[in-house]
């Protein structure tokens, strides 16, 4: 399974460092590894709506892309 908090951790990270804002996200657990396997997850914080980040595997091995939608 992929390590969803690692990635809820990165995207959280990466707001933090490009918005200067304490973000709350969560990803799906459950999610296999598997190259070109998306997913979505949320964050709360950065407006005052949910904003969504469409995540990539881009290998098997758990590494991913992320990007806002």
């Amino acid at each position: 399974m992929l390590a969803t908090t690692a990635v809820s951790e990165a995207i959280a990270a990466s707001i933090r460092r490009s918005h200067n804002v304490q973000a709350s996200v969560h990803c799906p657990e459950g999610i296999p590894r598997q190259q070109g396997l998306s997913f979505v997850c949320t964050a709360n914080g950065l407006t005052d709506k949910l904003t969504l980040f469409k995540v990539t595997q881009v290998d098997d091995n758990g590494h991913v892309r992320y990007q806002e939608l």
